[in-house]
Order: structure tokens, then C-alpha cells, then sequence
């Protein structure tokens, strides 16, 4: 064998050994995320490649419907009332044995708008820690439309320039992509599923939020309103999101808390919102759950308004649906490791 052909073979044998050494080196640790949102905890059980920042295996997914807005709205104080946080602590807890049954060893939550509205927010976080050992952040709009963005580009596989997260919560929208300097932006507004749903009971239907929580039957003429009213309030988009969106290469891509019947057909556009909206029009709740989760009907009509006020703003032809692991942000809360540093 000649010199050459020995140094290719010995440089060969090399990488292969130091490959196999960084795979003697990775870790699997086994992580549970808690994703408390304004209308619902989620959690996320997973094996995670701390060398590699990936998720190897799924073990355990679940979501339980805690309504946190709908009851801070009730609230004179504008704090969470006692029941509710009772209602969250539970709900968290056996989220936690469920996680330690499947011997997970690290656990970590994050909260999001409902908590940022709240005077006691940060109360309720602090119990979730004090009596069930979940360190929890409150995390800024931001942080929580980068997560979504994160999970979805390594779920998606999608490259991160071409594609564009939207991901609708039960108390804010965010819009989420990289702009030309490879820097994160996000176009948000205070108006998500439940949040839309409030603020056209107040202004469409003149009711207290003290005592309605639908806004079931809805007419053709006060679909018409509520559209004209939800694009008035949202905010301008930056210049370079409306450039962004017209681009042919780019995906316009929705992670969660979109309509169901919109995101079951994986691509959607306005007029498949409108042929929806004419079925749930002029229904009451006891119609529409006919089709639709109980829990889904009393905001199922303004989640139509908010998605087409949201694409009329911002010159949305097509919403692509992409149906993420867990909550639209945990596979990106398991693989952070600056998270976790002490967890």
C-alpha cells in the first residue's frame, strides 16, 4: 500500500473513531416541557440528544383545556381567580406524575400571554414551582414566536429564509420569519382565539363578558362588522413581512390554534374560510358542536374573522398547515439547552 493511500485510510479511520466517540459522548436525557397558555396546558414528554439538540423519541403528548383569559376577563382585579389557578395547579400536577411515571428526569414550562396580562401572574408561576418543582419562565412575545419558529423549521425540515410562522393563541397572534440579515422579526397583536372572540362580544354583540362567553348565532351582517372592525384594530405589517409574502418561494406556514376544518385540509385559502363560515353561520353552540369540540364552538365563527381579517391585512393568498409534536414550541424548549442550565 503506498504512502498516500495509507494516509487516506489512517484519516478515514480517524473520523470514523472520533465519530464514534462523539456518539459514545452524546446523552439521551429524558425531558417534560409544560407549555401553559391562555386557554390550555400542554406537555411534552420526549428523549432528547443533548449532543446532537434533537429529539430521538416521543414518549407522551397531552393538552387539557384551562381557560386562564376567560376567567381573568371576569375579573375586576385583573388577577386569575382562585378557582382557575386551582384549576391550573391540578392540571400541571398530574401532568408531573404523568411524566415521572415515564421516569423523566427533567422538567421545564414556559407561560405565556394570559400570564403577562395577569397582576398575578408571576404568582401562579411561582406556585408551580413551590408545590410541583416545575421551574417555569413567563417568556416575552417574542421568546414565544421564536420557539414556534424553532420547532417548526426542525419538525418541517423547511429551510428557515423560505418559510414564514403563524402560530394563533388563545390570547395573541404572532407572525414570525428572517429577515434579509438572518435576524428574527415578528409581527404580533393582542388578538387570539379567545381575545377575538371577547372583544367582538363587547363590540358587535354589546355584551358583558361578566355574563356571556359565546357569541353564537352570528349573522351574515355581523360577520361583515366583525370584519371591518378586527382589520381596523390590527397593527400595520412591516415592510419587509408584506415583501416577504409575496414571494413565490416562501411558505406562509400556520403551527397552531388555526381554525380545524381550515387545518385539516393542509393548504387553505379564503374562500375554503368561506365556505366554512357559511356552514357556522346563524348556529347556535348546541348546533355547531354537533362537529366541533364543545370547547371550540363558542369562539368557532370569530376564529374565521380573526384568520381572514389577519390575511386581508396582510395580503395572505395561502396558509399552509404543518401539525407540530406537542405543543407549536416544545420540540424547541426540549433542545435549548440554555434553558435547562441548572434544570
Amino acid at each position: 500500500m503506498g504512502y498516500q493511500m495509507r494516509r487516506k485510510c489512517i484519516a478515514i479511520l480517524l473520523t470514523t473513531l472520533l465519530s464514534f466517540s462523539s456518539f459514545l459522548e452524546a446523552q439521551i436525557v429524558r425531558r417534560a416541557v409544560f407549555d401553559f397558555g391562555s386557554g390550555s396546558i400542554r406537555i411534552h414528554v420526549a428523549d432528547v440528544d443533548t449532543q446532537n439538540m434533537q429529539v430521538v423519541h416521543t414518549l407522551y403528548t397531552d393538552s387539557v383545556r384551562v381557560f386562564l383569559s376567560e376567567d381573568l376577563v371576569k375579573q375586576s382585579d385583573k388577577k386569575f381567580s382562585e378557582e382557575i389557578q386551582k384549576a391550573a395547579v391540578n392540571t400541571a400536577k398530574k401532568f408531573k406524575e404523568k411524566a415521572l411515571e415515564l421516569n423523566a428526569t427533567q422538567f421545564y414550562g414556559i407561560a405565556t400571554e394570559a400570564y403577562r396580562s395577569a397582576l398575578n401572574g408571576e404568582e401562579l408561576v411561582r406556585r408551580y414551582h413551590t408545590e410541583l418543582s416545575i421551574p417555569v419562565d413567563i417568556v416575552s412575545k417574542e421568546e414565544e414566536g421564536k420557539f414556534s419558529f424553532l420547532t417548526l423549521a426542525m419538525e418541517s425540515k423547511l429551510n428557515p429564509n423560505q418559510m414564514i410562522c403563524w402560530d394563533i393563541g388563545g390570547g395573541i397572534i404572532q407572525v414570525t420569519y428572517l429577515n434579509q440579515k438572518g435576524e428574527f422579526n415578528i409581527y404580533h397583536a393582542p388578538y387570539g382565539r379567545l381575545s377575538t372572540k371577547n372583544a367582538l362580544l363587547t363590540h358587535l354583540k354589546n355584551k358583558s363578558l361578566e355574563k356571556e362567553s359565546s357569541l353564537n348565532p352570528v349573522s351574515l351582517t355581523e360577520w361583515e362588522s366583525s370584519l371591518e372592525f378586527m382589520h381596523s384594530v390590527l397593527p400595520s405589517a412591516p415592510q419587509d413581512l408584506l415583501e416577504k409574502i409575496k414571494d413565490p418561494n416562501v411558505q406562509i406556514i400556520g403551527v397552531a390554534g388555526h381554525p380545524p376544518e381550515l387545518a385539516n385540509l393542509d393548504m387553505y385559502q379564503i374562500k375554503h374560510l368561506i365556505e366554512v363560515r357559511d356552514r357556522y353561520l346563524n348556529k347556535k353552540d348546541e348546533e355547531l358542536v354537533q362537529n366541533l369540540p364543545f370547547f371550540s364552538a363558542p369562539h368557532a365563527v370569530s376564529d374565521l374573522v380573526l384568520v381572514h381579517a389577519i390575511m386581508k391585512k396582510l395580503g395572505i393568498d395561502q396558509v399552509s398547515y404543518f401539525n407540530t409534536s406537542g405543543s407549536s414550541n416544545s420540540v424547541a424548549l426540549l433542545t435549548s439547552e440554555d434553558l435547562w442550565c441548572g434544570k
